[in-house]
């Protein structure tokens, strides 16, 4: 959610916004080490029937899976008997500059995963979903392959639940072309930062399709009177325009590996030993991940069950549509 000084600045720039549509579910923090906090909602029947560990983007705040007016992924689960955890990766530190991936899988995830099952132990025969959330979904994946290194795969049913989250990084985006340029050195660019400051993400971001800023703007001055669509439109632009700095060590042990070397395909056969039962819920109008990319699952997966949902990266996930005939199916993929 965002924090209180954030709304109160939201709420004087655009002061006709019900703060309900930004309203949080409880939870409590049951881990924090540095910036990062595992939360904990509580399914709205005890005991619960399943849990889902959420691992959501890292550069983006989590409050985007938690929005207000019946549009929270959440409380979807909360009210189906799925309790949930929920990482929340906070705005890093200067102590936190040369966080890497190895020490956020092992020094932060693996103790609050523990410490989880310490504080709110699930029936045995209750199953866990992992759910990555964009580029927390290849966070998720690379958690995996670090809990089967540890001999500590859980004798619980598993689940990966994959949501818009890049898997091929071997196309012609822009991002993938600036990685691979070589009069562009990106880890002398990561060295450059103790934290890669957000509005250079964003900015890269916004770069992908230049039109659509001034045509969102234009969609809106057609659309304004409906409200649901103008409640929609705010909490998007507010959440799109909150953004965190990523620490330059995660940039070059995570972002780099991806988008230069295609690391996940180079690791296909250590994923496939994992071989958890995978849904991946895929974008069909999405100019971030593209179609392709997000469909290359099943490369490192091969029996991956895919749905597209129409809509772009987030739309696809929280649309009416979605809402209506997705989350469903997400609701019985974590319960089955």
């Amino acid at each position: 959610m965002l924090s209180g000084v954030r709304l109160l600045e939201h709420s004087k720039r655009f002061p006709l916004l019900d703060d309900r549509l930004f309203e949080a579910s409880g939870f409590d923090t049951v881990f924090r080490r540095g910036s990062m906090r595992l939360r904990l909602y509580s399914a709205w029947e005890a005991p619960a029937k399943a849990r889902v560990v959420i691992f959501p983007s890292l550069i983006n705040r989590p409050y985007i899976l938690d929005l207000g007016r019946g549009k929270s992924l959440i409380q979807n689960f909360l009210r189906n008997g799925i309790e949930v955890a929920l990482f929340d990766w906070g705005i890093p530190g200067e102590s936190e500059v040369d966080l890497g991936l190895q020490s956020l899988l092992r020094d932060r995830i693996r103790p609050a995963l523990n410490a989880l099952e310490a504080l709110s132990p699930l029936a045995e025969d209750a199953p866990e979903t992992v759910l990555g959330h964009c580029l927390g979904g290849n966070l998720a994946l690379y958690h995996l392959l670090e809990q089967r290194r540890c001999s500590k795969r859980t004798a619980r049913k598993q689940r990966l639940l994959l949501l818009t989250t890049p898997i091929d990084f071997d196309n012609n985006s822009i991002l993938n072309t600036w990685f691979r340029t070589p009069t562009w050195n990106p880890d002398a660019f990561a060295r450059s930062f103790n934290h890669i400051p957000w509005p250079v993400l964003q900015a890269s971001f916004l770069m992908l399709k230049p039109s659509a800023t001034p045509m969102k703007w234009v969609d809106f001055a057609k659309r304004a009177k409906s409200r649901d669509f103008r409640e929609s439109f705010f909490q998007m632009e507010l959440w799109s325009n909150d953004n965190v700095s990523l620490p330059s060590g995660l940039f070059r042990d995570l972002l780099i590996p991806l988008y230069r070397d295609n690391d996940l395909l180079m690791r296909a056969e250590a994923f496939r030993s994992v071989a958890p039962k995978t849904l991946a819920l895929i974008a069909t109008d999405d100019h971030i991940v593209s179609l392709d990319s997000a469909e290359a699952v099943r490369a490192i997966l091969p029996s991956a069950e895919l749905i597209h949902a129409k809509g772009g990266h987030i739309g696809a996930v929280l649309s009416k549509r979605t809402r209506e005939s997705i989350w469903p199916k997400l609701n019985e993929f974590i319960l089955s």
